[in-house]
């Protein structure tokens, strides 16, 4: 079923694209938006001939093998970075138009009327720079559309594509030292560029990683609210519901991840209730992420839930390279049990991993779920 909705969808775009190819023969020559839109057709269409290509490695829900695993992760790869050139292509596009408005706005209205200038030019002028004024009203809310809505409507159709097709995103929790920025920027780093693409990581939001700006504040109504992950602040046993069911909605969160920029999903709790939130989510994951970088009591708790919700065998422990030494020797003398040693793996400043065994690492513990 989903095979015979991959070749109508590009059945569809092919005679799409045969209609715009002709459309010259019919109007005399081709208009600026049969550009845009021919443009747009043809990306689509080479979308939808890589998805029906590689169809079979990804839409897999069952026997996960690390050779899938690879080419998951190459084609999220090409598909989210096609969503980053739009919306950053739009947005500069837009920007630019927007500037070049705004210039020549300033230039009209500051010129000046001769003094010896009859009655009928100044109300003329007048009558000019009013239009003008109602002309960059119109141009700066089409460029404001166009900044914050377009990019995200004309990547919709390839975030999409991995919202059905991604069938068994991992989901992760990242659990780090609060506050606390020197680890906070290397840790998202790590996220972004070797996590993300094995699924959806969730984290408790503080003033290091938390919800963009341009999700917290309505009034940037472009980042519509399906596009970005977006929950309430929980303070209540009903929002934590709510974030389990939240976190069970595969396509809306693949959705999510493919217009997200970081790669990682905040979530903002009270002081009450982070705890509860952490066991509620615990659960629900298939790998824990804990930076060790900080021995402080949240960390110490949180490995300690782990242990009661026997999920420490799922966990991973991270830590800066500076701060080795320290953590290799909690592990030991409190972790450390039978005859496989619990691996401790180091990161830089910049966010890098030390060594080579961490993705395999990551990837065998998918594979085993």
């Amino acid at each position: 079923m989903a095979n015979f909705k991959l070749y109508i969808q590009s059945l569809f775009l092919f005679i799409i694209l045969i209609v715009m190819l002709l459309s010259p023969l019919v109007s005399g020559g081709y208009l600026v938006e049969e550009y845009i839109l021919l443009f747009l057709a043809l990306i689509l269409v080479v979308v939808l001939i890589y998805v029906i290509k590689h169809k079979s490695t990804y839409t897999s829900t069952s026997g996960i093998t690390t050779e899938i695993l690879e080419s998951q992760i190459a084609w999220l790869k090409n598909i989210s970075l096609v969503v980053k050139i739009l919306i950053v292509g739009f947005q500069t596009l837009a920007s630019i138009l927007l500037a070049i408005f705004s210039l020549l706005f300033v230039i009209y209205i500051n010129l000046a009327v001769p003094s010896d200038a009859s009655i009928v030019d100044k109300i003329l002028f007048g009558f000019s720079s009013a239009i003008a004024i109602g002309i960059y009203s119109v141009a700066a809310v089409l460029s404001y559309l166009a900044l914050f809505f377009i990019p995200f409507f004309v990547s919709l159709p390839f975030a999409a594509t991995i919202g059905y097709h991604w069938k068994k995103p991992g989901r992760f929790l990242l659990l780090r030292p609060f506050n606390r920025r020197y680890a906070s920027k290397p840790l998202r780093n790590i996220m972004r560029n070797k996590i993300a693409f094995y699924g959806h990581t969730y984290t408790l939001a503080d003033i290091s990683i938390k919800l963009p700006w341009y999700v917290r504040i309505p009034v940037f109504v472009g980042q519509i609210g399906f596009l970005q992950f977006r929950v309430r602040k929980i303070r209540s046993n009903k929002g934590l519901s709510l974030l389990g069911k939240e976190m069970g909605n595969r396509w809306k969160r693949n959705l999510n991840w493919c217009m997200s920029w970081g790669k990682v999903f905040a979530i903002a709790t009270s002081d009450k209730y982070w705890k509860m939130c952490v066991s509620q989510i615990i659960p629900l994951t298939d790998v824990i992420f804990i930076d060790l970088s900080e021995m402080r009591d949240n960390i110490l708790w949180e490995i300690e839930e782990c242990r009661q919700l026997r999920a420490i065998d799922r966990v991973v422990f991270l830590v800066q390279e500076n701060n080795y030494s320290e953590a290799r020797k909690y592990i030991d003398e409190y972790i450390e049990s039978g005859a496989k040693p619990v691996e401790l793996f180091q990161y830089t400043g910049k966010g890098e991993i030390v060594g080579n065994a961490f993705e395999p690492a990551l990837a065998n513990l998918l594979i085993n779920q």
